[in-house]
């Protein structure tokens, strides 16, 4: 055979493509030999036809029980790699829950451990600022603010103060047996006076604070002043 008759050689870029080319090569010399099959029953017997005739049958039966199993094995394939995926999907969603789980509960604990020498209920203070602390690229809780952004300088133990700090929340905050100082009358109680000026005071912090902008630079002041009121009040 020449060079000329020879087919080039050919690169398939995937294997399904090299099966249709194979499938193709197949039928084509299937037809080829069905011509020359013609060609050479034409002396024949009614029997060596008949028996020809069984073996093409065969030879049919053969390729196509061939051809099903491939498709089989190519189905099954798929049925594997579907499976294989839906795994790992379920795998990494489940990784998510449980980090996401992870930072909360470390969160949580940072605030609890914040609010426990301040608040009659540390696991309260913690549900209610549960959404103003994340975890950082490091694994440190910070402070964000109510979109979601990182606040700068406000460590945990700051945020905590800042909010029972504030009169709206001064029920969530511990009364400090003892506290407070000044003039008080016959009977060990603090008279009206010392309530008076304490109450003043904390007006005017709470405004100083309001008009700086820098509520936790007044935080600590606030939340002692207000201990010092309800102290004084619980003796009256």
């Amino acid at each position: 055979m020449s060079d000329e008759s020879q087919e080039p050689f050919r690169v398939f870029e995937t294997e399904d493509d090299y099966r249709a080319h194979l499938e193709a090569e197949v039928t084509k010399a299937r037809k080829a030999g069905e011509q020359r099959g013609k060609r050479q029953t034409q002396g024949m017997s009614a029997a060596e036809r008949a028996e020809l005739e069984e073996l093409r049958q065969e030879r049919e039966a053969a390729e196509e029980a061939r051809m099903t199993e491939e498709q089989r094995w190519k189905e099954f394939d798929a049925k594997r790699e579907k499976k294989h995926q839906e795994e790992v999907s379920a795998r990494e969603a489940r990784i998510q829950t449980l980090t996401s789980q992870l930072r909360h509960d470390r969160c949580y604990l940072e605030l609890v451990r914040a609010a426990q020498p301040l608040a009659y209920n540390p696991e309260q203070v913690a549900r209610l600022l549960s959404d103003r602390l994340a975890l950082g690229d490091d694994g440190q809780a910070v402070v964000v603010s109510e979109s979601g952004d990182v606040v700068d300088g406000v460590t945990p133990a700051q945020l905590v103060e800042q909010f029972l700090g504030e009169e709206s929340n001064a029920n969530l905050v511990k009364a400090v047996a003892g506290s407070g100082s000044g003039a008080r009358g016959s009977n060990g109680k603090a008279g009206p006076t010392e309530l008076a000026r304490l109450e003043e005071e904390l007006k005017a912090v709470q405004a100083e604070a309001q008009e700086t902008g820098q509520p936790l630079r007044y935080a600590g002041k606030v939340q002692d002043l207000g201990r010092q009121i309800r102290a004084l009040k619980a003796e009256a």
